[in-house]
């Protein structure tokens, strides 16, 4: 049994926790203040800007988790983390599954009734030959008979035809039963040998062992997780959790790692292992399929996700730190002629950084910034 996840969640508000804080949606803050300094500060430009709600993640491999299909007492675990598997390959076992005595008993039943029906057909097979043996020497002896001697034989040749059919015969019915009968036990093997597989817990694909969550001896319940195993070639992102309205109303959802931007699309959200996980008190997460990823992608490098919302082509903009807001009312210091022009401004959209400004000042304009 498995679960598609991409890390464990347990590790999950840890690890998040040194990649940043929760998710913060970026707006301008109000500055009070005028700057003073003429060195500080910057033209207006015209440029590209975008309104996103920003959230901690991390860079992960892709991950399945298995579990096992029935309770039960581990009896013998075959890996250890870091070790690489094949799709397939026996993981864990539980007491029953290696040492099953009804298992043998039927496999050493139909091991002996198959050795026995062979030797009884090999039997029946050889008294047909000699029955046909005989038959052909009665027809030979006739050739030179006569009279009631002739006769005799006649009636013995007429009698062995008959016993040779009805043994054929009964050989044939005899192998149906027998064929019947080794098909029923080995139903009964199959059968047992399917019971006996639930008790083993298989790779669910190729990829190296990242987790072991259980030892020998260990009692595990049904559909728990038991070995995670990751494929390192398939990267995925892993975030603070990200309401499915969000994820649907954004313009553009990607991740930032260092100066590359990765389009990223959301994966379904798997709602019994929600409750799940919420019962057992760990974080849950969301997670996400990279569009265009690269070599650059590192496994354990922390990311931003953006979900863009708005955004805006060739507009002016600023530093937020260069607009102050006083009674609602945006404004900023121009500097012009060695003077501080105090000048109202509109605001459109912002994020961390910039925002935009729609009126109020133009292209190449120097304008203070708070240092």
């Amino acid at each position: 049994m498995k679960k598609k996840i991409c890390v464990l969640g347990l590790a999950l508000s840890v690890m998040l926790a040194a990649c940043g804080n929760k998710n913060t949606e970026k707006t301008a803050p109000e500055l009070l203040e005028p700057a003073m300094s003429i060195s500080n500060t910057v033209k207006v430009e015209k440029g590209s800007i975008s309104n996103s709600k920003m959230y901690k993640g991390e860079i992960i491999p892709y991950t399945e988790e298995n579990s096992f299909d029935k309770a039960g007492s581990v009896e013998t675990v075959f890996v250890r983390e870091g070790d690489r598997v094949k799709k397939g390959d026996k993981l864990a076992v539980l007491i029953g599954g290696i040492d099953n005595g009804e298992k043998k008993d039927i496999e050493n039943q139909l091991a002996s009734y198959k050795k026995n029906c062979s030797v009884e057909n090999l039997e029946a097979e050889y008294d047909i030959k000699i029955m046909k043996l005989e038959k052909d020497m009665l027809a030979e002896d006739m050739k030179n008979a006569k009279g009631a001697e002739k006769k005799k034989m006649k009636k013995e040749y007429d009698i062995k035809i008959a016993d040779i059919k009805i043994a054929e015969q009964n050989l044939v019915n005899t192998k149906e039963l027998q064929a019947i009968e080794i098909k029923e036990l080995e139903r009964k093997r199959d059968s047992l040998n399917t019971d006996i597989d639930s008790y083993y817990l298989y790779a669910s694909m190729d990829g190296i062992v990242s987790f072991v969550a259980v030892n020998n001896n260990d009692m595990v319940e049904k559909g728990v997780l038991a070995v995670a195993i990751s494929d390192e070639s398939r990267l995925h992102v892993r975030t603070e959790y990200v309401l499915q309205s969000e994820y649907t109303g954004a313009k553009r959802s990607y991740i930032q790692y260092g100066d590359n931007t990765y389009d990223v699309e959301m994966r379904d959200i798997d709602i019994t292992q929600v409750k799940e996980q919420l019962s057992m008190g760990i974080p849950v997460s969301s997670y996400f399929d990279i569009k265009n990823p690269d070599k650059n992608l590192k496994i354990g490098d922390c990311i931003d996700l953006n979900l863009e919302t708005d955004n805006s082509d060739d507009t002016l903009y600023l530093p937020i730190n260069a607009v102050y807001v006083e009674n609602e009312q945006a404004y900023v210091y121009l500097y012009k002629d060695g003077r501080r022009i105090k000048t109202d401004v509109e605001q459109g959209i912002s994020n961390s950084t910039y925002v935009e400004i729609l009126s109020g000042v133009e292209e190449g304009d120097d304008v203070y910034v708070k240092p």
